[in-house]
């Protein structure tokens, strides 16, 4: 996917603590170096004279806005930039968009604390016995 039609749907708010003084023309420049021009991450962290693992580095790019809405706190959802080798292969899917306040995914498998404890809350009604069944039925209702 081209860089352009990635920064256009950035949510510059989400970038971390290493853009804090920098602008979204700023921010952008560093992700155009790092996307198109191959520049290391390495270098990036070096030329910025901030100390910051260059993974770390990554991890602190803005996010892009999805279309999801977070089920359990009602939070926009974003989508995190992929790694340079997997640049030419991206394109913004929806389902692998997280919720940056609880953790949450849109795919099917969120292993979320609200997700996990809504699996624990789930009975399977086919192991229980038919009295525990009746009592289950009448307390739904």
């Amino acid at each position: 996917m081209e860089i352009c039609k990635i920064l256009s749907r950035l949510d510059f708010s989400t970038s971390g603590s290493f853009f804090n003084d920098k602008n979204e023309g700023e921010i952008k420049s560093v992700l155009v170096d790092y996307y198109e021009n191959n520049k290391a991450l390495k270098q990036i962290a070096k030329e910025s004279n901030k100390k910051i693992n260059p993974s770390q580095l990554r991890k602190e790019f803005p996010k892009i806005l999805s279309k999801n809405i977070c089920k359990h706190d009602l939070e926009k959802m974003y989508i995190e930039l992929p790694i340079k080798q997997d640049m030419n292969n991206f394109s913004i899917k929806e389902e692998t968009s997280k919720c940056l306040k609880c953790g949450h995914t849109s795919q099917k498998n969120c292993k979320c604390d609200n997700c996990l404890e809504e699996a624990e809350e789930k009975v399977d009604i086919t192991i229980c016995s038919l009295s525990d069944r009746i009592f289950l039925m009448i307390q739904c209702f």
